[in-house]
């Protein structure tokens, strides 16, 4: 009997990877047992579960620069390199969870339900899309999950900075 071989892919997993991963994941249960829960717990843990919220994603920008792929020596190639598939996939899921937002303002109905799905399918296309890399190895769920709220911070950064330039243009 011959016995088969699996083929073992590698995973390249760093600390901040990890770290935004179970953060987010023990952030969220947090939330959602504060908001389910009539016990009075500390506001001081409220706010740092919201804090968290925010800190997190400018974490995973530092994993999205780290593990960007440029095909030369420089920063504009690594900037460059940033743009892939995953970026475009959470920047769509980011278009459609917001839309969906503004639809649920007026009653949900299905419309809602299915820019919230299409928000989150995107979402796990995008961690997907960062998951593979162009060498023999692929990212971990941890870094591909930070590496898609990296990218959505930085995209929105540029925007910040772009329309201010226009703004200045504007006023002249």
């Amino acid at each position: 009997m011959k016995s088969k071989r699996r083929s073992k892919t590698q995973y390249e997993r760093s600390f901040l990877g990890h770290l935004v991963f179970w953060g987010m994941l023990i952030s969220i249960s947090s939330a959602i047992f504060i908001i389910n829960t009539s016990m009075s717990i500390n506001e001081d843990f409220t706010n740092g579960v919201v804090i968290s919220f925010f800190i997190y994603p400018l974490l995973g920008a530092i994993v999205a620069w780290k593990n960007s792929e440029p095909e030369k020596d420089g920063i504009f190639s690594k900037f460059k390199s940033l743009f892939t598939r995953g970026l475009w996939f959470s920047v769509l899921s980011a278009i459609l969870f917001f839309t969906g937002l503004i639809f649920s303002e007026n009653g949900i109905n299905i419309s809602t339900y299915l820019f919230f799905g299409g928000a989150f399918l995107s979402l796990w296309m995008s961690i997907g899309s960062n998951m593979i890399t162009n060498y023999s190895y692929k990212r971990g769920f941890g870094d591909a999950l930070a590496m898609s709220m990296g990218q959505l911070i930085i995209v929105f950064l540029i925007l910040i900075v772009v329309s201010s330039i226009l703004q200045k243009f504007n006023k002249r």
